[in-house]
């Protein structure tokens, strides 16, 4: 029997139309036989051994395709970033040079090109360094909270806001540190947000610019004006501290209703000074408070349910087209003339050495 199986393999062996695994198929089998098996089951034994085989090589060319396939999708990600990394460059280089020429002529933008260059080039790739560390970090639970998602596009979408929002300063995020921070701190906070599942946003969480938007906003109403941090901006812990659920607020409802408030006051600016009208309306608000406390405190508290200030809600809600403001509220202007409302308030705003041009 074993001199028969040997002929038999040696005559697969020598044969050239028969495949290597059907020849080691046969030779297992054969032994397989030796060994008391039947011929159907030596068979089977023989070519579930080929068979194995067979799947591990369709595996490890499987997973080579894979690898293969996710390196290129890698090099095809990168190369669409670092494209549009280029291209953000080449944008934001333009627009600084043609603001640069018309505010200081050819030939001083042509002296500082160099500077502008670097300045806008490392903006983009210090973008470029933070939305690939965001993406870096993303769980896996996140990842499929928010699906596949482009930080350097928020990133990005802020820097043009706050450009639009602050025209006179450089931004310079590679170099200033402060500038950076605000940045961050800011992408922490909607960072959070976005991969939060729990955090109530209604439809959906604004994009990273509305939160930049939002602080820039909140920050031009408290400096240099009576406003407190808390009639513009409470925290959560102060609005936690009035028994408030924090958990019930819609804070992308409280951003809408900010930038609101100061689209309204930026309106109302027009032709005078956005500083000057802020501080009447400030005046008008704490006027308010005085004369009619209880009234006031209602209104606060309606605000802060929504998770914003008093302030707010006060511009939104109770601002009216014709109101000459920083009188409004101030028992000692009842029954004057709108001329005579028009004087203070000039004269108020002169005297807290706020520079106006009335209106016309």
């Amino acid at each position: 029997a074993i001199k028969e199986a040997e002929d038999y393999l040696l005559s697969l062996k020598e044969s050239p139309s028969v495949d290597s695994r059907f020849r080691k198929a046969m030779a297992i089998g054969m032994i397989a036989m030796l060994f008391g098996d039947d011929f159907t089951t030596a068979m089977n034994t023989g070519f579930g051994v080929v068979a194995d085989d067979y799947a591990a090589e369709a595996l490890a060319e499987k997973t080579e395709a894979e690898a293969a396939a996710e390196l290129a999708k890698t090099v095809a990600k990168e190369n669409r970033a670092n494209i549009e990394n280029d291209r953000r460059k080449i944008r934001d280089f333009t627009l600084e040079m043609e603001k640069l020429r018309v505010e200081k002529g050819v030939e001083a933008a042509k002296e500082a090109e160099a500077e502008v260059k670097a300045r806008t080039s490392g903006n983009q790739d210090w973008i470029k360094d933070q939305g690939t560390h965001y993406e870096s970090i993303l769980t896996d639970d996140q990842k499929k909270s928010i699906g596949p998602y482009n930080f350097e596009f928020e990133y990005d979408r802020a820097l043009q806001t706050v450009k639009k929002l602050q025209p006179n300063v450089v931004w310079d995020l590679k170099n200033n540190n402060d500038q950076r921070v605000a940045f961050n701190t800011q992408f922490a906070k909607w960072f959070s947000d976005k991969t939060n599942p729990s955090n109530n946003f209604g439809k959906g969480v604004p994009a990273f610019a509305n939160y930049m938007q939002d602080a820039f906003i909140k920050i031009r109403m408290e400096e240099d004006s009576p406003l407190s941090m808390k009639d513009t901006n409470p925290s959560v812990d102060d609005l936690r501290g009035m028994g408030i659920n924090t958990d019930d607020i819609n804070f992308k409802a409280g951003m809408e209703a900010t930038n609101g408030a100061y689209s309204k006051i930026q309106s109302y600016s027009e032709g005078f000074n956005e500083r000057g009208t802020l501080v009447l309306m400030a005046k008008d608000y704490y006027d308010w408070q005085k004369s009619k406390p209880e009234e006031h405190a209602e209104m606060v508290e309606r605000a802060n349910q929504q998770g914003i200030g008093g302030f707010i809600w006060y511009v939104n809600k109770h601002v009216k087209a014709l109101d000459q403001i920083g009188t409004k509220y101030d028992p000692d202007f009842v029954g004057k003339s709108n001329q005579e409302r028009t004087d203070f308030a000039i004269k108020y705003l002169i005297d807290k050495g706020i520079v106006v041009t009335p209106k016309k």
